[in-house]
This record gives C-alpha cells, structure tokens and sequence, in this order.
C-alpha cells in the first residue's frame, strides 16, 4: 500500500517539476509560485507517510489499528459483493 502511494506521489512531482521548468522558461511567475506551493504540499504528505510506514513497522497502535479497520472493512464489502452476486444468481433460477 505504501509503495503505491508513494509511486503516485513521485509521478505527481516529476509532472510538477517539469511543469515548474517549463513555466519558468515561459516567464510565468504566478503560476510557478502556485505549482511550487502544490510541490510543497505534496512534498509533506510524502514526509507524513514515510513517518506512517515507520510507524508501521514499529508496530504503532494507531497504524496498526488503522489497518486492521480497513481490511475489516474491505473484508465486509467483498462478502457484500459476493452475497449480491448469489442473490441475483438464485433469482435467475426462480424464474
């Protein structure tokens, strides 16, 4: 899970970067700063989930918690999917 965020967040900021490179080459100063205030931003979530995967690894309560909520959560809706699909595969033998 961390790996995708991260390769996401990394596919973003070569975008931004050559967005920056390109609207500074055309002299657009605002939008530089705009584009370079959105690298920032991003620059932190990748900071904050660095620290999340640490804390993971160390086995953290509310990383671990966390995670176990949310494959809970994927679990309960992977059992949905599956007893709609029965629902609607007995139906079409009523009838």
């Amino acid at each position: 899970m961390f790996k995708q965020v991260s390769i996401k967040y990394n596919d973003v900021l070569r975008e931004l970067d050559f967005q920056i490179t390109t609207r500074t080459q055309a002299g657009l100063v605002d939008l530089v700063r705009q584009l370079e205030s959105k690298k920032e931003t991003y620059l932190q979530h990748i900071k904050e989930l660095n620290q999340m995967k640490q804390d993971f690894i160390d086995q953290k309560p509310y990383m671990t918690g966390m995670l176990l909520s949310y494959d809970k959560g994927f679990s309960k809706g992977l059992a949905a999917i599956s007893l709609e699909k029965m629902n609607k595969i007995e139906a079409n033998f009523k009838d």
